[in-house]
């Protein structure tokens, strides 16, 4: 089965009041957007801009966009944000979260998921 590289880029959804829809985002490809009326129908109808956009470029043997940038991300936040409670409220062990952003080790996809949950709830308050 061929790998479908559209699962490897991270898509946030939000609620647009002026179009009242919800909106996904990818974040590696700035402009791609996708509306739908639940936060599903939005994440598909994205899903499938970024499996053309995705297409496209490897058609034009031009790069694909780094697929995440989760450590960048939180290095970023460090001044911001409490170690600690992110490793607790992602679920990821401390020393490895820790050991991860010292050393520049990627996250794992899993991770990665679980740290954006986790900064999501975080700088939303």
């Amino acid at each position: 089965m061929k790998h479908n590289k559209a699962n490897d880029y991270r898509l946030t959804v939000s609620w647009d009041s002026d179009y009242e829809a919800f909106i996904a985002r990818c974040p590696a490809f700035p402009g791609l957007s996708a509306d739908g009326q639940t936060p599903d129908a939005a994440i598909a109808e994205a899903r499938t801009v970024l499996e053309q956009m995705i297409g496209i470029l490897e058609d034009d043997n031009l790069p694909l966009p780094q697929s995440d940038q989760t450590l960048e991300q939180v290095r970023a936040l460090l001044p911001l944000i409490n170690v600690s409670k992110l490793a607790r409220l992602s679920n990821v062990n401390r020393q490895t979260l820790a050991s991860k952003l010292g050393r520049g080790t990627a996250f794992s996809r899993e991770e990665s998921m679980r740290i954006h949950r986790a900064l999501d709830a975080v700088l939303a308050v």
